[in-house]
Order: structure tokens, then C-alpha cells, then sequence
């Protein structure tokens, strides 16, 4: 059995063999080489393309009858070619690992090596393999499918100034086929000029447990999402992928790719191939009409940033900070709506314990009611909260967070608190339809730097 290291400074990395009289080697494409040298000094070699997983237990298996060349893997028969006479003799020795002990070495594992002095059967090689229980690594053992989600989002722009839009490039699933896996990494890719932004990456499984990935920091043109620590299984889980377009003045759809996904199995660490990259999401199609205001919808929901924050600190053996992370505006065109969902993201390296979120009228005068919400996961970086139908009126309504923040690292510099307003959900007060969202989610809120 092998278990290889991918290694493209080495050529070629010597198995098991005789040097010159018979060899299996590996290349850092995954080829799988056998050669035999005969009596008569003739080598034959047989050459199978893309084999060898690396990372993973190889099951491989050569055998010369004085006819023909044959290879194995995993208790398949994958290339076989001619070769006559016996192999000949030598008094070399039998190297593992590589091809004399200074040269074409082999990176990774080697075990249960066994050299035969007879043919081993077909049926021989396939019960070898059985007791290696390595089954389970055949046939996309782990492997992460992906599959394009929904269309592309569409905004209505009305200036032909440079303006910056949020908004969602697109939607795809991820799962893992056989073996429970851990998500790690996601890069994305520029598929035009439009200077962009991934800002923020959410998975929710099937059991609705949301991860919430907020790229707070990156500059302009960055699209990588790493350090995610996010489960994936047999069932899908879904990937919706919000950003920014900088700098717009004319009528655009930003089209962006998902080039790399890093997954390693859950059980065996090992990093897990995927299927169907790069994957081309639909994008983010932004629609400038010109100057000018435009006629929004009836009941339309407008959000805009209220207020910076404040926090006061407090040291309880570790530190913990508590009062507002920030407050926003909802306005209602038209009509009062009922406002039923908010959804938030924050990043943070303390954690977030409690939250409760108060809503007023415009002049703060009335308060409608407010969110009491224990965070039972704070490790998903996401917070969803049900607002019981608050009201939002055409002369806004506002949102206040208030939190509790433990473990707030404030030695050699800040903390930094950043929460991110991601999703609105209301409907009509009259005709209970839903109502569209004119804001460019997600909505950035005041970041809180916490000091001694």
C-alpha cells in the first residue's frame, strides 16, 4: 500500500525495485509505472494515467508472468502490456522508497510491502486488497460535489456617478458523498474588470444551522475566505455568496468563480478531491438608469446606518465589555410594514453571549418592543432573530443592538467588534405579501474598537 505526498519538484518517486531490472514508481501526475528488464536486456514498461489519489491509502499490485506485464490498483486490473523471458539477474539490492538510496525518492507512505516468488491470481490480488479495508476510499470516498444555485441578483442604480453596490453574486450547494467532512477554504476568482469585493460567505445546512463568514477587512479585489471551519455530510449544504462592485457609473453584471474549495475529511484528515471547479456563479447585475430619483414599490424597505456605538468595559478576571454594538433605520414606503426576520453576521475574537435588540420610532420617543436572544452558537458567527411583527413606518423605525461581549482581548491592541446587517424580511401591514428590500444588503454597522 502507498499513500503519497503530492511532489512536483521530484520527477518521479521509485516505489519498490531492482535498479534498471524491475521497478514500480510513481509520477506527480498520479501515473503509475511498472517496467521489467529481461535476459536479454529488453525493457518493457507499462504507463497508467491518473491512478493514484494522494493523501489517501493506495492499494497497487504488479506481477510478471513471462508474458505480460501486469498493474493493479486497488484490486482492479489497470494496464497490462507484453514482455517475454525472465527477469534478469542481479545482485543489486531491493530498494523501497527509492531507486538506489540517493535518487528518485519516494514522498509519503509505504506499507505492507510483500515481494512474491510466484504469479499472484487476479482473484489473489482483489482478496488483498478486501483486507486491506480500503473500500471505502474507492469511488468518491469523500469527495465534495458542488452544484450552481440561483440566478443572478439584479440592482437598480440612479446615478451615473461612481457608486459602490452590495449585493448577491449567487448561490451554490457543497456536499460531502460518502464521509463526514470539514470545510476549511474558499477562493474566489474575478471573471471580469469590475474592481469587487466578497464580503460575506453563509452555509446553512439541512438542519438550518447557519455558519456565517464576514470578510470584514479585505481590500478591494480580495476573495479569499480561509480558516472556515464549517461541516459538511451526504446532505447539501447551501453557499450563498454576497460582495461589493466599487467605482460603478454604468450598467454591469460582475461575474465571479468558486476556483479552489479545500475540504479534509472528518475521520481521516485527509484533504478531499472536488468535483466541478471552477464553478461559475451567475452574478451580480447592476442596472444604472441615470440621474434622478426612481418610483419604488409600495411597502418597500429602505435601511440606512443611525448611529455609532459605545461600550463600557469591565474587568472580571477577563475582560467583558457591554452596551450598544450600534443602531440602523428601517423606513417603510407607502405603507407600515411588519417587519418579521433580521439576520446579522459579526466577527469578533471574544465571545458574543447575550443580545437584545430594542425598536423605536423615529425620535426614540416610543419604544415598540425588543428581542431578548441567547446565543447558543457563537461559533457560527451568525445571529437570526424573529421580530414578532414590530412595525415599520414611513417615518422609520429604529434598531438598537445591545450585547455582552467575554473574553475581549484589550493587551497590546483594540478589540474589534464588527457586526454586519445582512438580511430584512417583511411583509405589508394590509396585504401580509412581502416586501422588497431597496437596500444593498449587507448593511456594515459602526465598527467598536474596545480599549483599557
Amino acid at each position: 500500500m502507498i499513500k503519497p505526498e503530492f511532489n512536483p519538484s521530484q520527477p518521479v518517486g521509485n516505489i519498490i525495485g531492482k535498479l534498471h531490472y524491475y521497478t514500480l514508481m510513481l509520477y506527480p501526475n498520479g501515473d503509475l509505472r511498472a517496467d521489467i528488464t529481461n535476459s536479454a536486456d529488453s525493457r518493457v514498461y507499462v504507463i497508467v494515467s491518473n491512478v493514484i489519489s494522494f493523501s489517501q491509502w493506495n492499494h497497487i499490485a504488479m506481477t510478471y508472468d513471462g508474458s505480460v506485464i501486469r498493474l493493479y490498483v486497488n484490486g482492479v486490473k489497470v494496464g497490462e502490456k507484453v514482455q517475454t523471458g525472465i527477469i534478469k539477474q542481479t545482485a543489486h539490492y531491493v530498494y523501497f522508497g527509492s531507486a538506489n538510496g540517493s535518487v528518485n525518492y519516494f514522498k509519503g507512505l509505504i506499507d505492507e510491502a510483500k515481494i512474491y516468488k510466484r504469479v499472484l491470481t487476479d482473484s489473489e490480488i482483489q482478496d488483498s486488497f478486501a483486507s486491506m479495508n480500503l473500500a471505502p476510499n474507492i469511488t468518491q470516498h469523500g469527495n465534495i460535489e458542488m452544484e450552481l444555485g440561483s440566478s443572478a441578483e439584479a440592482l437598480i442604480g440612479t446615478s451615473t456617478q461612481p457608486t459602490d453596490y452590495y449585493g448577491k453574486f449567487g448561490e451554490f450547494t457543497l456536499k460531502s458523498m460518502s464521509e463526514n467532512s470539514i470545510l476549511s477554504r474558499l477562493d474566489f476568482t474575478n471573471g471580469n474588470q469590475t474592481v469587487y469585493e466578497i464580503t460575506l460567505v453563509k452555509f446553512t445546512n439541512n438542519s438550518s444551522t447557519v455558519y456565517s463568514y464576514d470578510n470584514t477587512f479585505a481590500q478591494p479585489g480580495t476573495s479569499n475566505f480561509v480558516g472556515l471551519n464549517v461541516p459538511l455530510n451526504s446532505a447539501e449544504t447551501k453557499v450563498e455568496v454576497y460582495g461589493k462592485l466599487y467605482g460603478v457609473t454604468t450598467s454591469t453584471t460582475q461575474v465571479t468563480s468558486v476556483e479552489n474549495v479545500v475540504a479534509t475529511g472528518a475521520d481521516s484528515m485527509n484533504v478531499l478531491p472536488v468535483s466541478g471547479l471552477p464553478l461559475q456563479l451567475p452574478g451580480l447585475a447592476v442596472i444604472v438608469q441615470g440621474g434622478g430619483n426612481i418610483v419604488t414599490q409600495t411597502g418597500s424597505i429602505e435601511a440606512y446606518i443611525n448611529d455609532v456605538g459605545s461600550l463600557d468595559i469591565h474587568n472580571g478576571g477577563d475582560y467583558f465589555a457591554t452596551g450598544i454594538f450600534g443602531s440602523f433605520k428601517l423606513l417603510s414606503y407607502g405603507e407600515t410594514a411588519k417587519l418579521q426576520k433580521l439576520e446579522f453576521s459579526y466577527e469578533t475574537n471574544a465571545v458574543l453571549d447575550s443580545v437584545i435588540i430594542k425598536y423605536l420610532n423615529a425620535d426614540r420617543t416610543i419604544e415598540y418592543g425588543s428581542n431578548s436572544i441567547t446565543v447558543t452558537d457563537p461559533e457560527s458567527h451568525y445571529l437570526a432573530v424573529n421580530t414578532n411583527n414590530i412595525p415599520v413606518t414611513p417615518d422609520g423605525t429604529i434598531v438598537e443592538i445591545e450585547g455582552f461581549l467575554n473574553g475581549c482581548d484589550i493587551g497590546s491592541s483594540p478589540h474589534v467588534f464588527h457586526m454586519r446587517l445582512t438580511n430584512v424580511e417583511a411583509v405589508g401591514d394590509i396585504s401580509n405579501e412581502p416586501l422588497g428590500i431597496s437596500v444593498f444588503l449587507p448593511l456594515d454597522l459602526q465598527s467598536i474598537q474596545i480599549t483599557a
